[in-house]
């Protein structure tokens, strides 16, 4: 599982775990919302013989509704993630960026989502959509993660990927423009 979506899978994870407790609401969903601000490494330019990371911070946000059963059973999560005040930058040098407003274009992008639960225990979970798209000047367009991916599990704590789209990842090739334009 790539690191962000590891991360939010662990953010819907937290929010069943807070709505499982909540049975007395039986069968009226429940909208929850949060925002975090996040930071992670994105990419090591050493692979083009560069001597720096990418690192790049943004500000997280969730919408989720959760539902029952008639039992008051979380049966499913649903909702969407978008990120905001994205920035990405050389870890040698953070004055090497690029960011939302200044030279990032395009408004943030969002991924659906549905985590569904078969007796309390998490079985499966699509995200769809465009995790991170930005413009590199001179450049043009470059997707980090696009499309939709299925994950499985029988017992909720293995899970296997049954399906990826074909622009799941970014290729590595494609991070050069990106670490040429931080260097």
């Amino acid at each position: 599982m790539k690191w962000g979506t590891l991360a939010k899978r662990t953010a819907v994870l937290g929010v069943a775990a807070i709505f499982a407790t909540a049975g007395a609401w039986a069968d009226k969903p429940i909208s929850y919302a949060e925002s975090e601000d996040m930071a992670g490494e994105m990419f090591d330019c050493s692979y083009f013989g560069m001597d720096f990371l990418i690192l790049s911070e943004w500000t997280h946000n969730s919408y989720f509704r959760a539902h029952f059963d008639k039992d008051g059973n979380l049966v499913r999560i649903n909702g969407f993630y978008f990120n905001t005040n994205r920035r990405a930058y050389n870890s040698n040098d953070p004055s090497k960026a690029i960011e939302d407003g200044v030279n990032m274009v395009g408004s943030p992008e969002h991924q659906h989502f549905v985590l569904k639960l078969d007796e309390g225990i998490d079985v499966y979970y699509k995200e769809s959509g465009i995790f991170l798209k930005g413009v590199v000047p001179g450049y043009g367009s470059i997707l980090m993660a696009a499309g939709t991916v299925v994950w499985e599990s029988e017992d909720g704590i293995n899970w296997v990927p049954t399906k990826i789209t074909k622009n799941g990842m970014m290729p590595i090739e494609d991070w050069y423009p990106v670490c040429a334009l931080l260097q």
